[in-house]
């Protein structure tokens, strides 16, 4: 990984410490193995922009390990790495560590359960281009250079630190009928110059149909705080619905759900707490509309596949282009 140790902040060192000892807790919890299940989920997804003047093409692949006790205590590790392709021969390339622990709190004045939350994102995104022909504003962030010269020209290395804190507070009831939280998060791109990014997610979702049909809403408040002035828009709110409709008994080709979402209004350097991953482009996202399938294949393997159509906004040209893209997990459970 492209993660070094000295230059993480001590909040990040502390997190992976408090993390490193549930490990370690749950290694020596062997007696109670029945209690704990685990699940592991490699990734991999391929997005393809079409009209943009800086971007070819995204490849993304990662891997999650979580691992749940007695349905009331979650912890999640997780790792994946993104190359973009650009024009002009330049590569954006980020290495993102996640951590997350989850417990649940219930209570007998209550009908339901609170669960809090959680999330932590560190690592450093890449940029390398020619001088004789750069890429334009990719980062998320200010970057520090590095360069090396070839001929009239140098090849250059943009780096920025990554850093994100995003504690949740939700809540459910037993009849798995509402569900509710509220999200905050805080995140740093550190450089030359640095940004932080304020999130504020309140989400609520409703079932019915014994709770085979839900319909989620989730509003995203974004604040962008840039010490070099790099964005035109620096506030931006959007609303992202999901519905999710769980196939009775698998009767359709072991499918286990259907799922539908779109995203109304303006996104950027988002977290999204249900993906598990930050959104470092500095391009604007003004919409989307996404399909995704669940498959059960066994009692313990399960196939996600998704499709996702976007649109952007260049945060310094102006010009409007989309993306294409093709996500697959395979989940593991045992």
């Amino acid at each position: 990984m492209n993660i070094q140790l000295n230059k993480l902040s001590n909040f990040s060192i502390y997190t992976l410490c408090i993390f490193s000892v549930m490990l370690l807790k749950m290694e020596y919890s062997q007696a109670d193995d029945e209690k704990w299940q685990s699940k592991i989920t490699p990734h991999l997804y391929w997005q393809e922009y079409n009209g943009s003047d800086t971007h070819n093409n995204t490849v993304n692949i990662g891997i999650y390990l979580n691992s749940e006790y007695l349905d009331s205590d979650k912890l999640t590790i997780g790792y994946y790495n993104t190359n973009t392709s650009l024009k002009n021969n330049a590569l954006l390339s980020e290495n993102i560590l996640h951590l997350s622990g989850q417990h649940d709190i219930f209570l007998d004045i209550m009908p339901g359960k609170l669960t809090l939350r959680l999330d932590t994102y560190f690592g450093q995104s890449i940029l390398e281009y020619n001088t004789a022909n750069p890429p334009g504003s990719m980062s998320g962030g200010g970057m520090g250079n590095s360069g090396k010269l070839t001929g009239g020209s140098a090849t250059i290395k943009e780096t920025a630190d990554i850093s994100s804190f995003q504690p949740q507070l939700s809540y459910s009831n037993f009849a798995k009928t509402f569900y509710a939280d509220i999200g905050y998060a805080y995140s740093e791109y550190k450089g030359t110059s640095s940004t932080e990014v304020k999130q504020l997610t309140p989400t609520v979702a409703f079932g019915w149909n014994d709770s085979y049909d839900w319909l989620q809403l989730r509003a995203y408040q974004i604040n962008i705080d840039d010490t070099a002035s790099a964005y035109n828009k620096n506030k931006l709110e959007s609303l992202e619905v999901k519905y999710t409709h769980w196939i009775k008994d698998s009767v359709l080709n072991n499918i286990e759900y259907l799922r539908l979402s779109t995203l109304i209004g303006d996104r950027m350097l988002a977290v999204d707490p249900d993906a598990r991953i930050i959104y470092s482009s500095a391009d604007m996202q003004t919409g989307s509309i996404e399909a995704s399938v669940e498959w059960k294949i066994s009692k313990t393997d399960k196939i996600l596949t998704l499709v996702n159509y976007s649109l952007y906004t260049n945060q310094v040209s102006l010009d409007d282009y989309n993306s294409v893209l093709l996500y697959i997990n395979y989940q593991n459970k045992w």
